[in-house]
């Protein structure tokens, strides 16, 4: 894809590539959200929804297992936007300790939690 992206005859074949792939990401993110919104895991009564629940690491780790494992590519993509190397990173020439863990928490706390 780099090399063909990179030597590609014009702009507009590039722009229809880019949009292809686009489009078709699009479309595994829908497939696994709709997934997401039927597992019955997922389907939490907002009344049954406790702190105990909630506050535990076996809640949250198995909310934030079962989010990994059935939208993988939203969680990619999240991960790479909050992972990406920004500039001052760039200009310092380091990257900022820490930074996966930062983002596997806010990945998870941006997946929406479905309540019924």
């Amino acid at each position: 894809m780099t090399a063909w992206m990179k030597n590609v005859p014009s702009g507009d074949a590039r722009e229809v590539l880019n949009l292809a792939i686009t489009r078709k990401a699009a479309e595994i993110m829908v497939k696994e959200s709709t997934r997401a919104y039927h597992d019955d895991f997922l389907h939490l009564s907002a009344s049954g929804l406790t702190a105990d629940f909630v506050g535990t690491d076996f809640g949250l780790e198995k909310i934030k297992n079962i989010y990994s494992t059935l939208l993988p590519c939203l969680t990619l993509l999240l991960s790479t936007l909050l992972t990406a190397q920004n500039d001052y990173e760039k200009k310092k020439g380091v990257e900022k300790i820490g930074k996966e863990v930062m983002a596997a928490k806010v990945c998870f706390l941006s997946h929406p939690l479905i309540l019924c």
